[in-house]
Order: structure tokens, then C-alpha cells, then sequence
């Protein structure tokens, strides 16, 4: 009898360590950390200032896209788009991909001599 309820007891914990065990995701743009509650509920959060580290990555990156030197050098066309800062991180960064990615679908002649520099 006393080796059941050492089992139960055992498999009662181990139930409850595992359901409270943190799930770590990682996107390209955010990471979420979950939590399976004690009730069974996914609990999610965000991580703003990691989300923020990437933004702000692509924000160097694409404004060397938009300098005069790197683009004479590279030999950049003059209708490439340029980085512009306008609202915040997060919005300049998402407009600048929308409108090279429309540049480069109405330019892919164009793209395809640059592409070993500017990938997108």
C-alpha cells in the first residue's frame, strides 16, 4: 500500500513540474514565451525589446541600402527605394520590404545584376 501512494504522489509532482515547464519560440521577428497553466491554458507573451533588436538590425542594414556611397559602388540602381524614417521601427522597416519588394517585381532584370549585394 505504502508503495501505490509513494507512486501517486511521485506521478502527482511530476505532472505538476511538467504542466508548469516553459516553451521557448522563436520567429524572425518575435519571440513568444508559453506557459501551460495549471488549468490546461496556454498563457502567451511577447517579447518587445527582442522583436525590437531585429527590427532595428534590418533598419542598419536597409539604410546602408540607401546610402549614396554604397550605392555608387554597388552599382544600384537610382530607382531602388530608399530607407526613410517616418513612424517608428516596426512600420519604416515593414514599408521599406513592401516597396522593394514591389521594385524588384517590376525591375527583376534590374534585381538580378544587384541581388549578390541586396538580398531579398
Amino acid at each position: 500500500m505504502k508503495k501505490i501512494t509513494f507512486f501517486a504522489i511521485v506521478f502527482a509532482m511530476s505532472s505538476f513540474v511538467y504542466s508548469q515547464e516553459k516553451a521557448i519560440t522563436k520567429d524572425k521577428t518575435q519571440i513568444k514565451v508559453s506557459r501551460v497553466s495549471t488549468t490546461g491554458k496556454t498563457i502567451q507573451s511577447s517579447n518587445t525589446a527582442a522583436k525590437e533588436e531585429v527590427f532595428n538590425a534590418k533598419k542598419i542594414k536597409y539604410k546602408q541600402f540607401s546610402d549614396e556611397l554604397f550605392r555608387t559602388q554597388n552599382n544600384i540602381p537610382y530607382t531602388f527605394p530608399k530607407y526613410t524614417e517616418i513612424n517608428n521601427v516596426f512600420e519604416d522597416t515593414k514599408n521599406y520590404e513592401i516597396s522593394v519588394k514591389q521594385w524588384i517585381s517590376n525591375n527583376e532584370k534590374e534585381y538580378d545584376k544587384i541581388k549578390h549585394v541586396i538580398n531579398f
